[in-house]
């Protein structure tokens, strides 16, 4: 293997798990997530779901803790 096949391979490694502390961009965790990016943000705005956190016009963010406390019981989350 050449190092851009290495490469490769570590981040799509990287990508199979979500870090249990940290912030994440929805590109990030968009595949552990059964919505749609549309349906995630109207549960955001019920406070159904972990409330985006702005950093700017265009970057948003999610805390990686409040994305699993989701993911482990989704019927029953509440934002706090």
């Amino acid at each position: 293997m050449n190092k851009s096949t290495n490469i490769i391979s570590s981040l799509s490694q990287e990508c199979l798990t979500l870090p249990s502390i940290g912030m994440s961009r929805w590109s990030q965790i968009k595949s552990f997530i059964p919505f749609s990016k549309e349906k995630f943000r109207q549960l955001c705005l019920e406070k159904k779901a972990p409330q985006p956190i702005r950093m700017g016009i265009r970057c948003t963010f999610y805390s990686n803790q409040e994305i699993h406390r989701f993911l482990n019981d989704p019927l029953n989350y509440s934002a706090q």
